[in-house]
C-alpha cells in the first residue's frame, strides 16, 4: 500500500513539475537575461519567437506606412 502512494505521489509531482517553471520574462534585455540564474534555453526560445512576431508585427506596420508615404507623395 505505501508503494503505490508513494508512486501515486511520484506521478503528480512529476506531473505537475511544468507548473513550477518560471514564465519568460522577455521584456529584459539579454545581458539581464544571461545574469539571471533560472533563465533556461527554453525560456530563451519562448522569447526569441516572442520576439520574432513582434519584428514581423512592426515590419508590416512599416510597409503600410511606407507604402501610405507614397502615396501621399505620389499625388503631389
Amino acid at each position: 500500500m505505501k508503494k503505490l502512494l508513494y508512486l501515486l505521489l511520484a506521478g503528480i509531482i512529476l506531473s505537475s513539475c511544468a507548473s513550477f517553471r518560471k514564465v519568460a520574462d522577455c521584456s529584459l534585455t539579454e545581458d539581464q537575461m544571461k545574469t539571471e540564474p533560472f533563465t533556461s534555453k527554453e525560456q530563451g526560445d519562448e522569447c526569441i519567437a516572442e520576439w520574432n512576431a513582434k519584428v514581423m508585427e512592426l515590419n508590416k506596420k512599416l510597409q503600410a506606412s511606407t507604402a501610405s508615404v507614397e502615396a501621399v507623395q505620389s499625388q503631389w
